[in-house]
């Protein structure tokens, strides 16, 4: 290695050349210990002890292909290991689709071994191991092996399935020895197979995938499922960089720089064309740290047009409005940020890293950001934790973060690089990329301390309250919050004490009294609704001998039609089968119920020969157009409306039987 390659294309000599030959730390180990492979070495020793003892098969005694096995286990596991500690989580895209093609293919490689869910066990290894050197794996200990078995839980079923298509796949292709694109991705589509597994897969039965053929079928995906589409704005070739004056103002005066008209630069835009306005300088901020663009207005020659979009093209601050007038290049225009909408999204911001830094003061650094959202009418945070926040826990966030809110804590924002901002505890999030030489680190006091590009208030006092909205589980271990702050805060306050109030009148109870006075009424409503649905059996079981009266015979089987109204579907079938075991035939009965029609029919065993009721259904369907089904002696459907010939049509199909 002799250069370091500048954004610019130019190569900047290194101050120490070198050569990379690829001496990680395992093939050092290796050699020192004078090993022939780095899965025999210390390293990974521990975690194939631990295989062995939990599969009871030996490594030394297996072939090549076995013991493959063995050292994809012990490497993926160190590797899902850390990748959770540091704050990743399985998903579908990303850093987090990567993560959860570690585990699949790790869960294969289990399956060679052992029918045992064996992956997550190996992590305790892997904690006792590095965990001295790593502190964060025994902080998250109990996270990493819960997602690790939700995960290869959630994949078990499917890979199983999955493994029995694609032995089909094996026998239909045995002349091609090739799995076609389709059917490569349906096992992408429908059993979560990733293509590397599939690949992996179909080389050890001597099998090549179509992968050209899966790409299409995956484009063509994306197509139908409205996904990404090309930004023809992104192909745009510019050097041009809008200086941003949004942290310190919410008005600027400045000229076009630049305009785009149709994905073109252009010198001319007419009043009432859609375009872009690339300013020298701007106060719209675009995005950062989880926070929404801004909305606002440009000013053009006393013309104040509302902006429909602001973005980056390249470096530039570009805002998409419907041009008041003729526009060209160096024209004055004042950039104006709603002030309502930027002041409510830095309460929420700031809020955030309240938040965040109040649920690490509570449950411990294994609090790690995965995810936010900061919207001036609510935020919202994703974090990792192994357990769910209980309502007394909720409280404890709430009082923690509003206690630094009443505080009025002043908000230090500083410009500095990457190694000061981490020597002073600055909060990184995995996956972000951060310039080495430049960062925006915003400190409230000692208590909050994150690397953010986002806007915030200057004291905390300017959030004005905080409450937690909802709380809510993702998948395995991770968690995400929903809060308000500021104005929309107060609102839910009013609404909840009005809602409160309104309820107390009502109840005539006390304020406080009146979650006790609702449970009471609920459960006198569900005593009254027994005592009626009671009442009602006790009428059906009155009219019974009456309905059996009625039953008259057709094709020498007991038939019963009978229409009730105001009966549920499970009344129906209770009625239709005491019908049947008080008299063997054929009952088919109808009611309303949630404005639309339903039908229960059932026949007794001594006639199920002759009468199948599956027959029955598509009879219906073809001749009423009534969806059903059911089994041979069960049949059940709905209908928005009932054909006065209904029970002619079940009497001849009974005829014709």
């Amino acid at each position: 290695m002799q250069f370091d390659r500048q954004a610019d294309g130019t190569f900047k000599p290194l101050k120490q050349t070198g050569v990379d030959t690829g001496m990680g730390l395992e093939r050092l180990c290796a050699v020192a210990q004078n090993k022939d492979s780095v899965y025999q070495t210390d390293i990974f020793t521990p975690i194939i002890t631990q295989i062995e003892k939990l599969t009871n098969v030996r490594y030394a005694d297996q072939d090549a292909q076995m013991q493959a096995a063995f050292h994809v286990l012990a490497d993926h596991i160190r590797s899902s290991s850390l990748i959770i500690a540091d704050g990743g989580a399985p998903s579908n895209e990303g850093r987090g689709y990567v993560l959860r093609k570690i585990i699949r293919r790790a869960a294969l490689f289990a399956q060679k071994l052992t029918d045992k869910n064996i992956f997550p066990e190996l992590s305790k290894t892997v904690v006792e191991q590095l965990g001295d050197i790593y502190p964060e794996l025994k902080l998250n200990a109990e996270l990493i092996y819960k997602i690790l078995e939700s995960e290869i839980k959630k994949f078990a079923n499917n890979l199983i399935r999955g493994q029995n298509i694609l032995q089909k796949y094996f026998q239909e292709s045995a002349a091609t020895k090739t799995i076609t694109g389709q059917q490569a991705f349906k096992l992408y589509d429908t059993f979560g197979f990733p293509i590397e597994l599939i690949n992996l897969m179909a080389s050890e039965n001597h099998y090549t995938v179509d992968s050209a053929g899966f790409e299409q079928h995956m484009k063509q995906q994306q197509e139908q499922s409205g996904g990404k589409k090309e930004d023809a704005l992104n192909a745009l070739e510019t050097d041009y960089k809008t200086e941003f004056t949004g942290y310190h103002e919410l008005q600027t005066s400045s000229e076009i720089a630049l305009l785009i008209k149709d994905n073109q630069f252009t010198n001319h835009v007419e009043a009432g064309d859609i375009c872009f306005v690339i300013t020298n300088k701007s106060p719209f901020f675009i995005v950062g740290g989880g926070q929404v663009p801004d909305q606002g207005w440009i000013v053009i020659d006393g013309h104040k047009t509302p902006i429909q979009s602001v973005r980056f093209i390249g470096k530039a601050i570009a805002a998409q409005i419907e041009a008041p007038i003729d526009l060209k290049p160096g024209m004055a225009v004042t950039s104006i940020v709603d002030p309502v909408w930027r002041t409510n999204a830095m309460k929420n911001h700031t809020a955030t890293h309240l938040l965040q830094a109040a649920l690490i003061e509570l449950f411990g650094k294994q609090i790690k950001q995965s995810g936010s959202l900061v919207h001036p009418d609510y935020l919202r945070f994703d974090f990792t934790y192994h357990e769910n926040l209980s309502a007394a826990d909720t409280a404890r966030v709430e009082d923690l973060v509003n206690q630094k809110i009443r505080e009025n804590i002043p908000v230090a924002v500083h410009n500095t690089n990457l190694k000061d901002a981490l020597s002073h505890g600055a909060l990184a999030f995995f996956g972000d990329k951060y310039n080495p030489e430049e960062v925006r680190m915003v400190k409230v006091s000692d208590f909050s301390v994150e690397l953010c590009g986002g806007t915030h208030v200057t004291r905390t006092g300017d959030i004005g309250t905080f409450k937690i909205t909802d709380i809510s589980a993702l998948s395995a271990g991770h968690r995400r919050i929903t809060a308000v702050t500021g104005p929309r805060a107060i609102e839910l306050f009013q609404q909840s004490f009005n809602t409160v109030k309104a309820l107390s009148q009502e109840f005539k109870v006390q304020q406080e009294e009146v979650i006790d006075a609702f449970n009471k009424q609920k459960e006198l409503i569900k005593k009254m609704q027994l005592e009626l649905k009671q009442l009602k059996k006790q009428a059906v079981n009155n009219q019974i001998p009456q309905w059996l009266e009625k039953a008259e015979l057709v094709n020498e089987i007991p038939f019963l039609f009978l229409a009730i109204k105001d009966t549920s579907h499970d009344e129906l079938k209770d009625i239709a089968q005491t019908l049947a075991t008080k008299k063997p035939g054929f009952y088919f009965l109808t009611s309303n119920a949630d404005q639309r029609h339903i039908l229960f029919a059932t026949v007794s065993p001594n006639f199920s020969t002759r009468l199948n009721l599956k027959n029955l259904g598509a009879w219906l369907k073809e001749k009423a157009n009534i969806a059903g089904g059911g089994s041979p002696i069960l049949y059940q459907g709905s209908t928005a409306q009932i054909d006065a010939i209904l029970k002619d049509l079940v009497t001849q199909w009974i005829k014709n039987n």
